[in-house]
């Protein structure tokens, strides 16, 4: 900060609010008044824009507590005494990926359990496309419905980590972050 009184204290900017601080953006901007873009939208879009990077930084936050959260006791054993899916006795692939499914505790609903013993997938994001099941199963859904076919665009939604994780209990993270550890993939 230059001491001649140029700058405002960054005390006096942590205290303003959005709007306070795009005015003072687009003062600093110095441009024309005959520019394009008028002034309100200039500060609607400052203001959208440090909403979106805020969102961003909340999620960076949470992705980053995912990765870097271990079990309280022993931070260096694995999450899962062994990965079901690697079991030599699943021969198919549908057998692997049920084997995955059976380790979130969000896809052990009654409704959901019968549809990944069967592979039945169509179904499946049928259901997750309903009221039936929980917010926590439908993020457990679309993420065993993108390992299936990763490729494929799901009319219930594309898998997304971040609200997945807000919404999955402790055992749904504890599965998750040992398929991360050692991830199947078709």
């Amino acid at each position: 900060m230059s001491g001649n009184g140029d700058t405002l204290p960054e005390r006096m900017v942590d205290r303003m609010g959005i709007e306070e601080r795009a005015r003072l953006l687009v003062a600093a901007l110095d441009l024309p008044v005959d520019a394009p873009v008028s002034a309100s939208a200039r500060l609607k879009t400052i203001a959208k824009d440090e909403r979106e990077l805020t969102n961003v930084l909340d999620h960076t936050r949470a992705l980053f507590d995912l990765l870097t959260a271990g079990p309280p006791s022993a931070p260096s054993t694995p999450l899962l005494p062994v990965s079901p899916w690697r079991n030599p006795a699943l021969k198919t692939m549908a057998d692997q990926w049920a084997a995955i499914c059976q380790t979130l505790p969000a896809l052990q609903h009654e409704l959901v359990v019968p549809l990944i013993t069967k592979a039945k997938l169509r179904d499946l994001e049928q259901l997750a496309r309903t009221e039936a099941v929980p917010l926590a199963t439908k993020h457990a859904i679309r993420f065993a419905l993108s390992l299936f076919n990763p490729g494929f665009l799901w009319e219930c939604g594309k898998f997304e980590i971040v609200p997945a994780l807000r919404s999955w209990s402790e055992g749904d993270r504890v599965a998750f972050r040992a398929w991360i550890d050692d991830p199947w993939a078709p």
